[in-house]
């Protein structure tokens, strides 16, 4: 902002102005904040491989990723760079299991969830696990 007004006004009134300090100013003039080649190339290979796994690669799957395309880096590197970049490791949810929605068809369901008969034995209902048949064993 100070380098767009400074043609117009006077460093040292903006600086003041922003509560920038002239010196720090200047040194900001002087080295500018420019990453490496190698450190975008880097991320730019970290973001690929994490977009290939569908977001569930952390740091130590990113940096065995990343040897294999014949980056050495570190996993303390990687943390760094995926808090600064905004990746968050986020495993994919477990498949679930479809419900069958198709009653028995050879035992009908006969009560209906009415579970208020009006007199006693109308309706009789149990849990059976398994049936003793003998010698034969367990069905």
């Amino acid at each position: 902002m100070i380098r767009e007004l400074q043609e117009s006004n006077d460093v040292v009134r903006l600086c003041r102005l922003f509560d920038v300090h002239r010196s720090s100013y200047r040194y900001w003039l002087a080295n500018p904040l420019t990453a490496p080649p190698e450190r975008i190339h880097l991320i730019a290979e970290m973001k690929r491989c994490f977009g290939i796994s569908h977001g569930s690669a952390g740091e130590r799957t990113l940096v065995s990723f990343l040897a294999t395309s014949g980056f050495k880096v570190s996993r303390w590197l990687i943390n760094k760079l995926m808090k600064k970049e905004g990746l968050v490791s986020r495993q994919l949810p477990q498949h679930k299991y479809a419900k069958n929605e198709k009653l028995h068809l050879a035992i009908p369901n006969l009560l209906g969830r009415n579970f208020k008969p009006t007199a006693p034995n109308q309706v009789w209902c149990g849990d059976v696990t398994y049936v003793w048949i003998g010698k034969s064993g367990l069905i």
